[in-house]
């Protein structure tokens, strides 16, 4: 299977997303010669790419999403941050997602008699991907 498409949609949509950013003043770009390479654009965050990286991540920390992509994205990158914010923002979401469990527990209690098995099935799927969060916490989280 061959999509030659692919490149060349990728391609312009990094392009797009760096000149966004680069106009937004995230990163700057400059261009470079290496011997008999062609030129290329290396680019470096800002100061403020660098305060608005880590204004996203502390909201990612924040917010309960039941997506996990985004938390997995940030988790990527939290070591990028210095210790005592890193361990600041670790504590404040396994205290979220605690409070979080406790009111989902609450809430399955209250409904269980009243509402359809396939409602209280989500919402204990639902519960069981923070318990798989705050397992990746308390494994993995170097505090």
């Amino acid at each position: 299977l061959k999509l030659p498409i692919l490149p060349s949609v990728f391609g312009k949509l990094l392009n797009q997303n760096l000149n966004n950013l680069e106009k937004k003043g995230l990163i700057k770009g400059h261009i470079e010669k290496n011997g008999n390479m062609p030129e290329r654009t290396v680019y470096e965050i800002t100061e403020e790419g660098n305060n608005q990286f880590i204004k996203n991540i502390e909201e990612a920390y924040q917010t309960v999403d039941f997506d996990t992509t985004v938390i997995s994205i940030v988790n990527i990158f939290i070591d990028s941050l210095d210790t005592q914010l890193k361990n600041q923002l670790i504590n404040q979401r396994e205290k979220i997602l605690r409070e979080y469990i406790q009111g989902m527990k609450a809430n399955i209690d209250k409904m269980t008699p009243y509402v359809n098995q396939n409602v209280i099935a989500n919402i204990k799927r639902m519960k069981e991907i923070i318990e798989a969060e705050l397992n990746y916490i308390q494994k993995f989280c170097i505090r």
